[in-house]
């Protein structure tokens, strides 16, 4: 095998799922060479460039050579051929192992499983997109680790288990464990940054040590890590009895600019908390029947198989009517159905670390997992306060898509193959791919004193979030903008009055800040 040979087969051992088109191939393989004729073709002389055009024609022609070969072979497929005849190719094996061989060098390629694609029209339009596709199938979304369960070993369990997610990690009753490893975040954040996911920290501040949490607290904010969240989770008994622990805690977050996570206990008992492409939560149901029959047993949970985002405005423009859109929905949920049995089949293969760490529960990491099609690029004030027909369009989705998953789940269990499986509707966040998202402008709703809670349009505001609320069964976050200067006590007396007033299971508060006419997607 030559090394050019090599070096094309390691781009596609990289992304076994993706498309390469030949100008994408010949960069990676040929970097010295394109970073080259890229500064020629930079040039103004007319010589230079017509020398720099020659010279990339002459690197294509040699990269085909080689890809037509592997294409022989069996080994490649041309999957499209795009504008001006440029090819792009995918890997032609079907899931599975190949090992290529040629002299003393050798090459291993794994192909994933890939479920069936019933959105592929809606993602050409870009109105579907797979949270992170390369991975869709072999990771999951959401994972959530009982920090009780694993203490001393919580380090190495999450190091281990990261790459099992293709986002969150949620470490559950973090207060149990906070004084085992004073130096756990600054080991993982490094880990977290590097490989682009999150770890989400839920502490209970019912009954907690009030001195080990701000020695944690003041620790964290030193490193302030961008990809390790922490959600407290409290009642408004707690926010009462702790009104001296939490204006300490909200003085150091301010300070730092590192936003307040709040899970409103009374109206979500079971644990909700945030990875790049949104919230993740466990349904009240599935969350008792948890805590009494498994809560103490599993050290690793699943909390969500696959994601898919729908862009809203984009679809009504390519589409007209509720019955299309509830067919999409259809559609989305088809795809995950397709990837759930895979991952279902594949379990022992896929995350055999965490049924090693499991047993003898292994059979129950899936129980309570489900799905979430995100929801993104709808206005607040246009589509939904100025127009119930929205709010009708995405409860009457959400009816079509619980039955389809009854359905679905009835026959797995005539044919002997009992299988969960469940999704439910959530807003996508920003980050869950930023180029597919896109941006909007949109007039933010900031919160200067507790006093503007009382004016028509914020409350009128967070009403409305509460409808949307409902509809995601409370698996959403309410983002609270705090603009101008304040006292950590005035954050106690809003978090009481929103906890008193207003049924929105979490919420957060922006330290950031920012002033005037923001992005949607920031506002999201």
């Amino acid at each position: 095998m030559q090394d050019i040979e090599q070096e094309i087969l390691k781009v596609f051992k990289a992304g076994p799922g993706k498309e390469h088109d030949t100008s994408e191939l010949a960069e990676t393989v040929f970097k010295e060479e394109s970073l080259k004729i890229k500064s020629m073709l930079d040039t103004n002389d007319k010589h230079t460039i017509q020398q720099a055009k020659n010279l990339k024609f002459k690197l294509h022609r040699k990269l085909l050579y080689y890809l037509n070969k592997f294409v022989e072979d069996k080994i490649l497929s041309i999957a499209r051929i795009k504008e001006k005849g440029e090819k792009s190719f995918i890997l032609a094996l079907d899931e599975g192992e190949i090992t290529l061989e040629k002299g003393y060098k050798k090459i291993v390629i794994t192909k994933p499983a890939t479920p069936s694609n019933y959105i592929e029209k809606f993602e050409k339009l870009g109105i579907m997109k797979k949270f992170e596709e390369d991975s869709f199938v072999n990771r999951l979304n959401a994972i959530m680790l009982e920090a009780p369960l694993i203490k001393h070993k919580l380090n190495l369990t999450i190091r281990d288990i990261l790459k099992n997610v293709n986002d969150v990690i949620c470490v559950n009753d973090f207060q149990e464990v906070l004084d085992i490893d004073q130096d756990l975040i600054e080991k993982l954040n490094t880990d977290v940054v590097d490989l682009d996911k999150t770890i989400s920290i839920l502490i209970d501040l019912q009954d907690i040590d009030s001195r080990n949490l701000m020695a944690f607290i003041d620790n964290y904010c030193r490193i302030n890590p961008s990809k390790i969240n922490i959600i407290f989770s409290m009642n408004s008994k707690s926010v009462n009895k702790n009104s001296e622990l939490l204006k300490n805690i909200i003085g150091s977050l301010s300070r730092s600019k590192i936003k307040f996570n709040i899970l409103n206990r009374d109206l979500s008992p079971s644990p909700m908390f945030k990875g790049r492409a949104g919230i993740y939560s466990l349904d009240e149901e599935s969350w008792k029947l948890y805590q009494k029959s498994f809560q103490g047993k599993i050290k690793a949970l699943s909390v969500s198989h696959s994601s898919i985002a729908i862009n809203i405005n984009k679809f009504f423009d390519n589409f007209r009517t509720d019955s299309d859109f509830r067919q999409a929905v259809i559609s989305a949920a088809k795809v995950l159905l397709s990837a759930n049995a895979i991952q279902k089949r594949k379990s022992n293969e896929y995350f055999r670390n965490i049924n090693v760490l499991n047993a003898p529960y292994t059979q129950d990491f899936f129980k309570f997992s489900r799905n979430y099609i995100r929801l993104w690029n709808y206005d607040w004030y246009k589509d939904i306060m100025q127009n119930s027909n929205l709010l009708e369009l995405i409860k009457s989705s959400k009816e079509v898509m619980e039955n389809f998953c009854i359905s679905e789940e009835t026959i797995y269990k005539s044919c002997g193959i009992p299988m969960r499986f469940k999704i439910t509707l959530s807003s996508a966040f920003k980050n869950f791919e930023p180029k597919f998202m896109g941006e909007r402008e949109y007039k933010k709703t900031n919160i200067r004193k507790i006093e503007d809670y009382s004016e028509n349009e914020i409350k009128e505001f967070i009403l409305t979030r509460e409808k949307i609320f409902e509809i995601y069964d409370g698996c959403d976050r309410l983002r609270i903008f705090r603009t101008q200067d304040f006292k950590p006590e005035d954050i106690v007396r809003e978090t009481a009055l929103m906890f008193n007033t207003y049924k929105i299971p979490f919420f957060t508060y922006d330290f950031s800040s920012i002033k005037g006419v923001i992005k949607l997607t920031n506002y999201f």
